[in-house]
């Protein structure tokens, strides 16, 4: 930490640098045939609830909901022209 706070923040230009990036092929590793040492096993628990919160899905959905109202107000407003 002490290396990476040595300079002000105002030392660093604020201007936005986009870097390039490349795709780069990489080689598929050979499955472990047990799991590393350290490594705790979770016993299955079917009354485990799995519970996912966030604006993501939540607005996923309302894109998709409204495009629907929105090709259904066409479909129909089409025939009474």
């Amino acid at each position: 930490m002490a290396v990476m706070t040595r300079l002000p923040l105002s030392y660093y230009s604020d201007a936005h640098v986009v870097l390039p990036q490349k795709m780069v092929p990489i080689q598929n590793t050979a499955a472990a045939s047990s799991p590393p040492s350290g490594i705790v096993a979770i016993p299955a628990n079917a009354r485990y609830l799995f519970q996912v919160q966030g604006n993501a899905i939540l607005l996923l959905f309302l894109f998709q909901y409204l495009s629907f109202l929105s090709f259904l107000f066409l479909f129909l407003f089409s025939f009474l022209i």
